[in-house]
């Protein structure tokens, strides 16, 4: 098993031929749905679609689900899993999504040293049960537009969610998480190097300033996954 999480496969497979293996993709996403824990009807209310509709995924009406990239985001599984059956579910990494504890901006500052202390105090919120990972990834909700570049409509929206893996080394370009020791929680930037120079990067220029890396400011955290739905 790696030392660090596998970020969700969101990759379009719309053009991915599957003909081989479609009889048996219901099959696979009733498994992970009973391994991540969610009901049809959960699933039906975080993808947004009618019970109906998930309901002909599991039985094999609807052989390829047209919402697969962000079923198999929800469910912490890679498209080709869902599809080909080519990896295994006991074999992944990780179920990401409902298997990594949702925390406080402020208490990622101090994680994973203070995964006990959290779980003691019920603090580690869930999405699906309450298995606790192996790894230490865990996950953010987005609490500010510093993320977002409006002249291109594009970026991490307030209110969804982002995976981090604390162990990733980041390198120039990743989106990372860092602190600041003055500052109470941890906060979310693009890590930019250029020569000696090292700079955390906001999308929105318009609002938020560029922040230069000195000794007081770590880079904690790599994002490995943007969860573009609400959970």
């Amino acid at each position: 098993m790696p030392d660090y999480c596998q970020p969700p496969n969101l990759f379009d497979a719309a053009n991915k031929s599957c003909e081989n293996e479609a009889m048996k993709t219901h099959d696979r996403i009733r498994e992970a749905m009973t391994a991540a824990g969610y009901t049809q009807t959960q699933v039906a209310t975080i993808l947004k679609v009618k019970p109906q509709s998930v309901q002909q995924w599991v039985s094999g009406e609807t052989q390829r689900p047209k919402k697969i990239n962000e079923l198999a985001s929800l469910l912490g599984v890679s498209v080709d899993y869902l599809l080909t059956g080519e990896e295994e579910l006991a074999d992944l990494p990780y179920s990401l999504t409902p298997r990594s504890p949702v925390i406080s901006w402020e208490d990622a500052k101090s994680w994973p040293t203070n995964r006990a202390e959290l779980q003691k105090s019920e603090k580690l919120g869930y999405a699906g049960n309450d298995i606790i990972l192996n790894g230490d990834c865990y996950r953010l909700q987005i609490e500010d537009k510093s993320m977002v570049n409006y002249l291109e409509a594009k970026g991490f929206q307030e209110g969804k969610q982002i995976i981090i893996d604390p162990r990733r080394k980041h390198k120039s370009g990743d989106f990372v998480i860092a602190s600041k020791q003055n500052l109470p929680k941890v906060f979310f930037r693009q890590y930019i190097k250029d020569g000696d120079y090292e700079y955390l990067n906001p999308l929105n220029i318009a609002h938020y300033k560029q922040i230069e890396i000195t000794q007081d400011i770590n880079v904690c955290g790599v994002v490995v996954a943007y969860l573009d739905i609400l959970v």
